[in-house]
């Protein structure tokens, strides 16, 4: 069936100012926009909030509240805003301080004290930074395992000597549970002995 030139749409070349024919538009449409990302947001303490107690967690976590107790988050970051207050132990992968912290900071890969920060208490971590302006006092440890390992070595020494004389002893009782049992095996054998039947071969005269 014949259409009409206006009844076939954008299907049919138009004219430009040129007069040179002009083809559709045939390009895909441009995709949707992605949702943001949220899988990166930390965990919040609001500058409102407050808590006490013990802490743990699975994901990064940002204090800008107030927090007394305990933080145990070993695989994520612990960031302490311009506003947090802690007042306790934080353990975690890597620790960035720009608020105030009066407490043992503990952390596998880093800790990072921000000119804006506070610490009153001991570092422990491989990498530390303290920026210019910052206010810190305590100790900086950066050789936790190595340390941790010579101590656990240390405590395993101190058991075998505390152990020794138990060792001692119980290899004296076994010496002597030895003896024991020599002494009646040579009883009986003695027994045996005595009561074994005299066997008199006649002599021929």
């Amino acid at each position: 069936m014949w259409k009409r030139p206006d009844e076939l749409g954008s299907t049919l070349p138009t004219t430009t100012a040129t007069g040179e024919p002009q083809q559709p538009n045939l390009s895909p449409p441009p995709p949707a926009p992605s949702r943001p990302a949220t899988g990166g947001v930390p965990a919040r303490l609001g500058p409102s909030l407050s808590f006490e107690g013990t802490l743990l967690g699975e994901e990064d976590l940002l204090v800008e509240g107030r927090f007394h107790g305990e933080i145990r988050v070993p695989q994520h970051q612990v960031t302490i805003g311009s506003s947090g207050q802690i007042e306790g132990e934080i353990r975690a992968n890597a620790i960035v301080v720009e608020g105030h912290v009066r407490g043992n900071l503990n952390a596998a890969q880093q800790v990072l004290v921000r000119a804006s920060g506070s610490v009153h208490g001991d570092i422990r971590a491989p990498r530390v930074a303290l920026d210019q302006g910052c206010r810190f006092k305590g100790s900086i440890d950066m050789e936790p395992n190595q340390r941790g390992a010579e101590a656990a070595r240390e405590a395993r020494r101190e058991e075998s000597r505390r152990d020794e004389p138990r060792q001692e002893s119980r290899r004296e009782e076994a010496r002597r549970e030895e003896s024991r049992k020599e002494r009646d095996r040579e009883q009986k054998n003695g027994e045996a002995a005595k009561n074994a039947p005299v066997t008199v071969t006649p002599v021929a005269s």
